[in-house]
């Protein structure tokens, strides 16, 4: 999927039982400037947004670790500290399977802000999308973004 100026990257549809796991890769430039961006699992075409997610990360440039439960999101960045081009990948282990759905990767941004993130969600939904967005939500804050979702074969 591809777009520009918006707040959230909205990917429906893309999980299905023809895979079991799934790599996504993507690109934006954040204009907003100290934007924290999340990553929360969809169904039908609705985000789950209860306190339903547990993340852990580690950034490289500040030298940090957390973790968290009870959260709203998965966080790919750290801090607020985004603020110029970003690119991402991770994996989402069985959304489809209603159980907990496991999310890992890393994140790296022009000014070399970089993380490795990982976290899963405690629900026994079946998931069929994803959202990618800005935690910070402005305005046109993910610009020229492209992401990509492949199904992994076991």
């Amino acid at each position: 999927t591809e777009g520009s100026g918006h707040d959230y990257i909205n990917i429906d549809g893309c999980f299905t039982s023809t895979y079991n796991n799934y790599l996504i890769v993507g690109k934006a430039n954040v204009t907003f400037g100290n934007t924290n961006i999340g990553i929360r699992v969809r169904a039908s075409g609705t985000p789950l947004t209860s306190n339903s997610y547990s993340r852990n990360i580690a950034a490289m440039f500040e030298n940090t670790y957390s973790d968290s439960a009870n959260q709203t999101y998965i966080a790919m960045s750290y801090n607020d500290l985004i603020t110029n081009d970003v690119n991402w990948f991770f994996y989402v282990y069985s959304p489809k399977i209603a159980d907990q759905t496991y999310v890992s990767g890393m994140m790296t941004a022009a000014n070399l802000h970089s993380t490795s993130f990982s976290g899963l969600v405690n629900n026994t939904t079946a998931y069929d999308g994803i959202q990618i967005f800005n935690a910070n939500t402005g305005s046109g804050d993910l610009n020229s973004s492209k992401t990509t979702v492949y199904g992994l074969a076991l």
